[in-house]
């Protein structure tokens, strides 16, 4: 790569407020350098899949994310045109999702009250808040929500069973399993803690949820052009939910990874830009929060 830890930070001497979390630099994967802010947005199609690969429940990194919403709504004037769909809302719960959201929009719901219409079964929804940001920019643009996940006892009786005891309207056409870079890193992630057996039913159940993800995002949005709220895991190096994407949507697919930078070291940020020799880059733009 030409471009170095040391010209990223003198970049970052110039680049404008997110939030009030800090600064941010956008990295191009692509072009191995970093980008304006602007141009990172002006250079977006006006008709995507934008997925927004994330760490979760990190109020800087949703902020972000709703920023990049709402500039890139803003920019292309699609309010009341856009849809994002989030990873922890389920598919079957569509009815009551967009419920909530219509009561949301009408403010009869605060931002609390919302995720508990959202979420009726946790004990905890204000878990949710820090994606109060991306649910206000939904509110104020008059955007869609969708759920695209499958339910966690689907995915544990997929998990325990097998593929083949799920009905056949819970497997998606586009299902199958991840391919070997793929579990290769989901194994790195467990930390050999678990048998091979019970590693091979988690990746099942993780291969399945990258299915569903993509086949509900496509099938449930009404809108050409949509956001993906997502664990980075299911879209990093352009891999799990990304190559479905790719391959049933008529859209453009943009990646994105959205990283807290403001403890990490420079060895750590020049370790994340670095692509991988193996694996490539971790998306098409880093989106990192200084």
């Amino acid at each position: 790569m030409n471009t170095t830890i040391t010209t990223i930070f003198i970049f970052l001497l110039s680049v404008i407020p997110l939030t009030s979390y800090g600064k941010y630099m956008i990295y191009d994967t692509k072009l191995e350098q970093s980008i304006e802010y602007e141009t990172f947005i002006e250079s977006l199609p006006e008709s995507m899949r934008m997925v927004l690969g994330e760490y979760h429940y990190m109020e800087s990194i949703q902020s972000a994310q709703a920023q990049v919403i709402k500039d890139t709504v803003n920019r292309n004037n699609s309010a009341s045109a856009f849809t994002v769909g989030w990873e922890f809302l389920n598919y079957i719960d569509q009815q009551n999702i967009a419920s909530a959201l219509v009561d949301y929009k009408s403010e009869l719901l605060d931002d609390q009250a919302f995720f508990a219409k959202l979420f009726p079964n946790s004990s905890n929804p204000g878990l949710n808040s820090p994606y109060s940001h991306i649910m206000r920019v939904l509110k104020e643009l008059d955007g869609q929500l969708i759920g695209t996940n499958a339910t966690r006892a689907t995915k544990r009786k997929l998990r325990l069973e097998g593929i083949d005891a799920l009905e056949p309207e819970q497997v998606p056409p586009n299902h199958r399993l991840g391919g070997e870079n793929y579990l290769e890193r989901f194994k790195e992630a467990m930390q050999g803690h678990m048998s091979e057996e019970l590693l091979q039913g988690y990746f099942l159940a993780q291969s399945y949820t990258d299915s569903v993800i993509s086949y509900q995002l496509e099938k449930l949005a009404t809108n050409s052009l949509a956001f993906l709220v997502v664990g980075s895991f299911h879209s990093d190096y352009n891999d799990g939910v990304v190559p479905h994407l790719i391959e049933i949507s008529s859209e453009p697919v943009i990646t994105t990874k959205f990283i807290d930078g403001s403890e990490l070291t420079e060895a750590e940020l020049d370790e994340l830009i670095e692509p991988s020799p193996k694996y490539g880059p971790l998306a098409d733009y880093l989106i990192i929060i200084i």
